[in-house]
């Protein structure tokens, strides 16, 4: 500060700028949750959505992509809410007529997801939802976040969360 006039000199050496972006940058986690289904396929498994927005917001916020489904062996389920499908069921048939033999969740549990958002403790987490089978896992997600951390921004987006005329799309908790 100037003592004559009392206020900060044009040529202050204090980088103000770099104060500025070190205090609005924020953590954001996206996460694409896992499915519970008969079957998975590769091109389902690709969040590139969730990398497009990665690329988009990565020079504004510290970004990390949760891909809740590459990488995980399926888990079994027996318990489910297709049971009628029972006797199509082929263990051990292959054919190209035989498209699954199990219901399975295809990535991790919640509560693993949660112990993800725990240890990276971010700002925002935005869910992806973009089909309405999977609007179940998608939601165990955003609750899981709220658990987590109740001050958690938490974000949905994606075709269903769009389209839906269900809680997905209208609710501001989970």
């Amino acid at each position: 500060m100037s003592i004559e006039s009392g206020r900060p000199r044009s040529d202050s050496s204090f980088p103000f700028r770099l104060l500025f972006a070190i205090v609005l940058l924020m953590k954001v986690l996206l996460v694409q949750p896992p499915i519970e289904d008969f079957y998975d396929t590769r091109i389902r498994t690709y969040p590139l959505g969730l990398l497009y927005l990665a690329a988009r917001i990565g020079a504004a916020a510290e970004v990390k992509v949760v891909d809740g489904r590459t990488g995980y062996k399926p888990t079994r389920l027996r318990s489910h809410e297709f049971h009628d499908l029972t006797p199509f069921y082929r263990e051990n048939t292959y054919t190209p007529f035989s498209f699954f033999s199990h219901y399975c969740r295809f990535g991790p549990s919640v509560r693993e997801i949660g112990r993800i958002m725990e240890a990276e403790r971010a700002d925002v987490t935005a869910i992806s939802s973009l089909c309405s089978a999977y609007e179940t896992q998608a939601l165990e997600v955003a609750k899981e976040a709220k658990r987590v951390n109740p001050q958690m921004v938490t974000v949905m987006g994606g075709n269903h969360s769009r389209s839906a005329s269900s809680p997905t799309g209208t609710s501001t908790t989970a």
